[in-house]
C-alpha cells in the first residue's frame, strides 16, 4: 500500500500542473465552464494531500538489521565530521602558531635594527658633542633613546652634552669679549671730537667719570667725561647708550668699550646746544 499511496500522490501532483495549464484535460466530467483551474487546484490538491497522509501512516518500520545499518551509517557519518572537525582545527592552529611565531620574528627582527639605529647615532652624538656640535648630538641622543628606551648610556650622555653646551657658550661669550676688547682702541678725544662721523663703526674704549645717566625702558644713556684734569676735574664729554640696564650712578669711574656712532647733539641747562661724538656701547665695567 505503501508504494501505490505514492504512485497516487505523483500522479495528483502532476495532474494539478497540467490542470493549471489546461484544466480541461485532468477533469473529464462537468460542462466546461466548470472546468476551472481553481477547481483542479481544489480537487487535486486535496487528493495530492490525502494521499501524502496515506502514504505516511502505511510507511513500512524498518527492520532491526536496517535501523542497525542506519545508525552505523550515521555514526560514520559524525565520526568523518568529527575527523574533518578536529583536521580543520589542527590546522587553524598550525596556522595561528606559524602566525605568531611571524610576527614575534618581525618583531625582534624590528628591535635589532632599532637598537642597531639607535647605537649608530650613539656614535654620531659622541663625533659631534666632541666638535661642539651640541644641539644635534642632543637631538641624535633623543633618537637614540626613542629607538632603544633602555640605552643607557646615551641617558648618561645628556647631562653631559648640556654642560658642555653651557660651558662652551660661556667659553666663546669670553673669547667674544676678550676679542672685542682687545680690538678696541682709544683715540684721542680731540682728533674723535674733531670728526665723530669720520671714526664711525670703528672700536673704541675710553675710561672716564659719569656726569649723567638716564634709563629708559630697556636702554641706558649717559654722559661720560674722559679726560682727567686732576683734582677730581673730568671734562671731554661722550653721549654713550647702551642696550640693557647697569648697576651704575652718576659720578661713578667706569671703562667702556664700543663703536662710534657719530655727533650727537643735546641742549644744555643754559639752554647751549652742545655737540659730543656718540659712541654705541657693547661692554661696561665698573
Amino acid at each position: 500500500m505503501f508504494g501505490l499511496f505514492i504512485v497516487l500522490m505523483l500522479l495528483s501532483f502532476l495532474a494539478i500542473f497540467i490542470g493549471l495549464i489546461s484544466p480541461k484535460v485532468v477533469i473529464r466530467w462537468g460542462s466546461d465552464e466548470s472546468k476551472t483551474r481553481g477547481k483542479v487546484f481544489k480537487q487535486y490538491g486535496l487528493a495530492t494531500l490525502l494521499f501524502f497522509i496515506l502514504m505516511v501512516v502505511t510507511a513500512p518500520e524498518s527492520t532491526p538489521e536496517e535501523k542497525a545499518a542506519m545508525a552505523q551509517k550515521q555514526e560514520a557519518a559524525d565520526k568523518l565530521k568529527a575527523e574533518e572537525r578536529a583536521k580543520k582545527e589542527a590546522q587553524n592552529a598550525e596556522e595561528e602558531k606559524a602566525k605568531k611565531e611571524a610576527e614575534a620574528k618581525e618583531k625582534a627582527e624590528q628591535e635589532a635594527k632599532k637598537k642597531e639605529e639607535a647605537q649608530k647615532l650613539l656614535s654620531e652624538a659622541k663625533t659631534n658633542f666632541t666638535n661642539n656640535q651640541f644641539e644635534l648630538a642632543i637631538e641624535q641622543v633623543n633618537n637614540a633613546l626613542e629607538n632603544d628606551p633602555n640605552l643607557e648610556e646615551a641617558k648618561s650622555l645628556l647631562p653631559k652634552i648640556e654642560e658642555g653646551r653651557q660651558i662652551y657658550a660661556q667659553q666663546f661669550a669670553q673669547k667674544q669679549r676678550d676679542d672685542y676688547i682687545n680690538s678696541a682702541q682709544n683715540i684721542p678725544y680731540k682728533v674723535l671730537n674733531k670728526n665723530p662721523d669720520s671714526h664711525k663703526g670703528q672700536r673704541v674704549t675710553y675710561y672716564g667719570n659719569v656726569q649723567q645717566i638716564m634709563e629708559e625702558g630697556d636702554t641706558t644713556f649717559m654722559l661720560l667725561n674722559v679726560t682727567d684734569q686732576g683734582y677730581g676735574i673730568w671734562d671731554d664729554t661722550i653721549a654713550v647708550n647702551f642696550d640693557g640696564k647697569i648697576d651704575v650712578y652718576e659720578g661713578d669711574m667706569i671703562q667702556i668699550w664700543g663703536e662710534v656712532t657719530g655727533a650727537f647733539s643735546y641742549d644744555s641747562v643754559a639752554g647751549w646746544k652742545i655737540t659730543v661724538p656718540s659712541v654705541k656701547a657693547k661692554y661696561v665695567s665698573k
